[in-house]
């Protein structure tokens, strides 16, 4: 990083050739002054390792640790509890565009740094003119204490960044929790069909959680996860039953509205 770096035996021979022009002329192999120069170069050279460390350590994209919070403390730009050097180091870059408030990314970037948000959609004018609102969702649905909780702390960071004047509003999307009966068909020499059906709840709940908000509901990718899952030990599979907040509905692609979010509730493999 430093551009004019020297290793011990350049310094040594800027060092002897200085000398050179002085009234000392005992510089051979063993004489005190080559003595004193090289201690003195070798001292030289650890303070130019160190340097440069230190030079490295200024630039974001190379500090790390105790180095990387204190570019963060220059731009206000704190590491939250248990944060990673790399997810740190990505607020801090656009911790800039940030500081301009009420811009979209300085929004999202706030409301995603709350525990427990995973993804955040805004909303122009949803209560009118300079108005605003923030939709986030959560890896599963928390229960009416949490949630309300989590709402409280991403209304907060929105009032921080948000201008004056403008009214931005944290709310959560609808929920639509899905019931599905997977019917499969197993081969014949499968012994652990209760592992593997396991091993297929967990890919169904896993397709239907990371659903945006507002993203469509497709029952070929769940089949395809099933057969996945399943491997070998799968022969056929479908879809038997489906009911979206408790009430049947028609087994095929479903589309939510915009603000609408889909969870998984009961998923049984018969």
């Amino acid at each position: 990083m430093i551009l004019y770096d020297r290793s011990e035996a350049e310094l040594n021979k800027i060092a002897l050739d200085y000398l050179g022009n002085t009234d000392i002329t005992n510089t051979k192999p063993g004489s005190r002054a080559r003595i004193l120069l090289r201690t003195f170069n070798r001292l030289l050279r650890s303070y130019y390792a160190t340097l440069d460390f230190n030079v490295t350590m200024a630039f974001v994209s190379h500090a790390t640790g105790t180095f990387l919070d204190e570019i963060g403390l220059l731009l206000n730009c704190t590491r939250l509890e248990g944060e990673t050097d790399d997810n740190y180091r990505y607020r801090i870059t656009h911790q800039v565009e940030s500081a301009a408030a009420a811009k979209e990314k300085a929004i999202r970037l706030a409301a995603l740094s709350v525990d427990g948000v995973v993804d955040v959609f805004l909303r122009p004018y949803s209560h009118g003119t300079g108005s605003f609102s923030v939709y986030f969702t959560t890896e599963t649905p928390p229960d009416p204490e949490e949630e309300d909780e989590i709402r409280k702390r991403v209304q907060a960071v929105i009032d921080s960044v948000k201008a004056y004047g403008v009214k931005g509003v944290a709310t959560r999307p609808k929920n639509l929790f899905v019931s599905l009966e997977v019917q499969v068909g197993f081969d014949p020499s499968v012994r652990d069909r209760m592992g593997i059906s396991r091993d297929i709840e967990r890919a169904v709940r896993r397709r239907i959680n990371e659903l945006s908000m507002g993203e469509e509901l497709i029952i070929t990718d769940l089949i395809y996860d099933i057969r996945a899952a399943g491997g070998d030990s799968v022969k056929d599979c479908s879809i038997a039953t489906m009911r979206i907040n408790n009430k049947p509905v028609v087994v095929h692609n479903y589309k939510p509205h915009w603000d609408e979010k889909f969870y998984t509730d009961e998923v049984l493999i018969i």
